[in-house]
Order: structure tokens, then sequence, then C-alpha cells
């Protein structure tokens, strides 16, 4: 059953349970939060629950109804938890003391991102620097494309 995909809809809360260990087999560490990223992002488009990592589905406010306060706590905890669970234990020490998932994705996009940017960056200006015969290698990986 490890490797099967659970996903469990609470009908009477309408809350998904995710299981971390199956959906998110990537652990993140320093060099794999871009592709961790794609799978959580990939995951919560398809369960309609990015809304709450990108900030458009907010709690709800203290005058709410309490059975929708309760349900969207209980689903972001369960996002917080899949989110904890994906992490290497060097990295989760950083978002440990968040008490919701969008202020956990907010410290990992703040921290990651930065950094794969800059490998891009450091990858183009080596590969700007190689060469393939007489040929920079920006000239001839696109040519061997075009063969």
């Amino acid at each position: 059953m490890s490797g099967e995909t659970v996903i469990n809809l609470d009908e009477a809360n309408n809350v998904i349970t995710l299981n971390p260990t199956s959906q998110l087999p990537t652990k993140l560490t320093v060099d794999k939060f871009p592709t961790l990223r794609a799978q959580l992002l990939t995951l919560l488009r398809g369960l309609d629950l990015l809304k709450f990592l990108n900030g458009t589905h907010p709690a709800p406010a203290a005058d709410a109804p309490t059975a929708d306060r309760r349900r969207w706590y209980r689903q972001d905890h369960l996002l917080l938890h899949s989110i904890l669970a994906s992490m290497s234990p060097s990295v989760a020490p950083y978002v440990s003391a968040t008490t919701t998932s969008r202020q956990s994705w907010m410290i990992l996009e703040r921290m990651f991102a930065n950094q794969s940017r800059q490998r891009v960056i450091n990858l183009k200006e080596k590969l700007g620097k190689e060469f393939q015969g007489n040929h920079p290698i920006f000239i001839y990986i696109p040519a061997q494309y075009n063969r």
C-alpha cells in the first residue's frame, strides 16, 4: 500500500487528506527545491488546493461561521503537514514554527528560489565558456537538434 496514492475526501467537511510519502516522494533539500516545488504545485492544482499556498483563500474572518473556520484550519494544517513531511531534517527547522501552509511555503520560496536562479545563471555562464570543437556550446547544442 505504500506506493499507492491515497486521497481521501471527508464528505461531511470537504477536507482532502494527502499522503506525502507517496504523493511527494522527493525530500526537500537545498538542491531539490525545483523538483519538490513542481511536484507539490502540480498536486495542489489538481486537487484545487493551491489557493491555500498562493494566498487567494485566506483564513476566514473571526466572525465567520465556526464550521467554515474549522474546515479551513483543518485543510490548511493537512497541507502544512504534507509540506513538513516532505522535508529533509536539515530543512525542517526553518519552517517548523510556522502555523499555516502559506507561511511555510513563503519561507521556502524565499530561501530556495534565489539559490535556484543563481544556479541557472552560473550554469549559463559556464556553458557560455565551454566549446565543442571551435564552436561555443550555446551554438553547438542547438545545431545538434537541427540535424
